[in-house]
């Protein structure tokens, strides 16, 4: 999440700027890096620096590598923005469109959500089912926020 222009959350800690671009980056690296040690995984990163990646380019991006799943990366800070907190949180699909997807994905969720509390100073918040306010799928649901895969990619992905 983030990068380039956008420096998303930003704290100071011990007298230093800490940027959400640059922590998202460097927890994408070590992901990457653990994922690779299995057999059968390929990783892609929507980025590998400090540049800007639009949601849509990020989509498109999970779109044209046939990926199975798009993990976005993010770190919150204290603040008013609307359903959440400071702390680690895994956003996971509220499931009114795919429900069987969004069970696995709700499990995957948790998975990384006990990994990334086992780390000293997390704080907990679960799992957080957003929706879209302006999208819908084509079943006239709101969409989940942000939509990870394309509706195109959906559909192919599941005929498998």
């Amino acid at each position: 999440g983030h990068g380039g222009t956008e420096d998303g959350a930003t704290a100071v800690y011990d007298g230093t700027l800490i940027r959400e671009k640059d922590l998202n980056l460097i927890i994408a690296d070590a992901l990457r890096d653990e994922l690779l040690t299995y057999d059968g995984v390929t990783v892609c990163l929507t980025r590998e620096s400090d540049q800007t990646v639009s949601l849509a380019d990020r989509t498109a991006i999970a779109d044209e590598h046939q990926s199975d799943l798009l993990i976005s990366i993010h770190n919150n800070a204290e603040g008013d923005a609307q359903d959440y907190t400071s702390g680690t949180s895994v956003l996971v699909s509220d499931g009114q469109y795919f429900p069987e997807l969004a069970a696995c994905e709700a499990s995957l969720g948790e998975l990384i959500n006990e990994e990334l509390h086992r780390g000293p100073g997390t704080r907990p918040r679960g799992l957080l089912r957003r929706l879209s306010a302006s999208s819908t799928y084509p079943n006239g649901a709101p969409a989940d926020y942000p939509a990870r895969f394309s509706r195109r990619h959906r559909r192919t992905r599941l005929s498998r």
